[in-house]
């Protein structure tokens, strides 16, 4: 079953495709060299990626959400940090410009998977601040510090 993380970007300016699949490419995550595809918009910004790291394996996405998803998916996190006491939180999750959401497959991905997973969203989340969240496991800060558990 998919599990899908969320990032609230402040900006409208989204970190590189092209410059996060050379740091994955270059951080040697995986035993072999993944496929990387990048999908753009119209506008030429990001619509979609692909982590393919195994035949045998769901790839990792990451894909910028808009309109009605983006709005469930802020919906979502907001409630979290409301129902932990951060205000704070709820309202630049509620103001973020970009909302992007990776979807992995937890049970497929090894050591290798999530440490791969944890340097992308670093890498994403600290070029523009932000916050991720995961369903179940709550709100994490740009240095991936959680701020707020989802119970």
């Amino acid at each position: 079953m998919s599990y899908l993380i969320d990032a609230f970007l402040p900006t409208s300016e989204i970190p590189s495709p092209a410059g996060a699949r050379q740091f994955l490419i270059d951080g040697v995550y995986f035993d072999d060299r993944p496929t990387i595809t990048i999908e753009n918009a119209d506008d030429g910004t990001l619509a979609r990626m692909e982590v393919r790291y195994s035949a045998e394996r769901h790839p990792l996405v990451l894909r910028r959400l808009s309109g009605e998803d983006a709005e469930a998916a802020r919906g979502a996190a907001s409630d979290v940090a409301i129902a932990c006491d951060r205000p704070d939180i709820a309202k630049a999750i509620a103001e973020s410009a970009v909302v992007l959401e990776w979807e992995i497959e937890r049970a497929e991905l090894d050591e290798d998977g999530w440490f791969a997973m944890r340097q992308w969203h670093t890498w994403v989340i600290s070029r523009s601040g932000g916050w991720i969240y995961g369903p179940e496991d709550g709100i994490f800060d740009s240095d991936l510090v959680r701020q707020c558990k989802d119970e």
